[in-house]
């Protein structure tokens, strides 16, 4: 992929314009890139030898880290930002304004 991409620039070392002319060109790439996944979907459910073929219930995002199968069907814990600030009560615990700015602290790992 990287060596035809490299031809498609003439070598150039910028970034390249994802523009439809380039879609063109790697689409051999990503046409490739979608039958290897949906190969190894098939695998992945032949192995676990399941014939539920809807992805969202073998996500590997979905059930990362859930050790018990039938915790993985729960829905999403979420709660009320505003009446449980979180990201405020870390934020000032480390001491800076807002979570976004915590690189920018002056504390850094020794």
């Amino acid at each position: 992929f990287g060596a035809d991409i490299n031809k498609f620039t003439d070598g150039q070392p910028d970034a390249p314009s994802f523009n439809p002319s380039l879609r063109k060109f790697i689409e051999a790439h990503v046409s490739k890139a979608r039958r290897m996944r949906e190969d190894r979907w098939q695998k992945v459910l032949k192995k676990i030898g399941s014939t539920h073929h809807r992805r969202s219930a073998h996500s590997i995002g979905s059930n990362a880290h859930i050790p018990y199968p039938s915790l993985r069907q729960e829905r999403s814990f979420l709660f009320d930002d505003e009446t449980y600030p979180l990201h405020q009560i870390l934020a000032d615990t480390i001491g800076v304004k807002d979570l976004s700015l915590i690189h920018q602290h002056e504390e850094q790992d020794k």
